[in-house]
């Protein structure tokens, strides 16, 4: 295995090349730099019979430490151990992120559980409100109806106080007519009751006629026949006092 230690020459175009001096001739005809920035240079070895591409490196610096090996399979240089420990400490920060990620993302997770379990409260809460709306408009419905249906009563009312007072007046005009048939009835009774003292007084002189000494005689006032009248069925009285004829006829 041969070693080489290159100086890397100022940046030139890209897609330009620089040789390397001094190259090593077991199997490796020169070392081509190609930079693309103004630290970063890429590598190149080609096989010294084939002109073949034997391997590429991208490097980022002025010096490159070049390691050939005898095999001329592998091609190592001294950014390798650089790069080992930088991919470690990478390695190492990736980790760290990553577990800073897992934690933040468990932390998420959680967060969304609790998100979810608020939502679903949420929605039994917005549930519960809309059946509480559901019933008081079903309540504000009733009360509407009910509110209706009192003007309707109110409307009633008012029609049966008319009617009332419709009653009134005629039960007034009925009151009065009973008093004025109760002032007849009054009358009517007095002039029974006078009647009755007529009645009275002529029983009075019947009886004291009855208690005279005067002629008692049977005679039909139709046709003077003594008894039983042939005109009627019931007999007909007749008293003769003092000259007088006084008939009573019951039929």
């Amino acid at each position: 295995m041969s070693a080489a230690t290159a100086a890397v020459p100022a940046p030139a175009a890209v897609g330009s090349g620089k040789e390397l001096t001094n190259p090593p001739t077991d199997g490796i005809s020169n070392l081509r730099f190609s930079n693309h920035s103004d630290h970063l240079l890429t590598v190149r070895l080609y096989d010294a019979d084939a002109n073949v591409l034997k391997g590429e490196f991208v490097h980022a610096g002025s010096v490159l430490d070049c390691c050939f090996h005898d095999d001329s399979s592998r091609f190592s240089t001294g950014a390798d151990h650089t790069l080992t420990v930088e991919y470690q400490k990478l390695d190492e920060k990736l980790k760290l992120t990553e577990s800073l990620l897992e934690s933040k993302i468990a932390k998420l997770q959680e967060d969304n559980r609790a998100l979810d379990r608020l939502t679903k409260q949420k929605e039994a809460t917005l549930l519960e409100a809309e059946r509480t709306v559901e019933i008081a408009l079903a309540k504000a419905a009733m009360v509407d109806d009910m509110q209706n249906k009192n003007q309707e009563f109110m409307k009633q009312i008012k029609i049966r106080q008319e009617e009332n007072k419709i009653l009134d007046r005629l039960h007034r005009q009925k009151v009065a007519e009973v008093e004025k048939l109760s002032q007849t009835v009054r009358e009517l009774e007095e002039a029974v009751l006078a009647g009755g003292a007529a009645a009275n007084a002529v029983r009075d002189y019947q009886r004291k006629v009855q208690e005279m000494n005067v002629t008692y005689y049977h005679r039909c006032i139709f046709c003077k026949s003594s008894l039983f009248c042939t005109q009627t069925v019931d007999p007909c009285y007749s008293y003769h006092i003092n000259g007088v004829d006084i008939n009573f006829v019951f039929c």
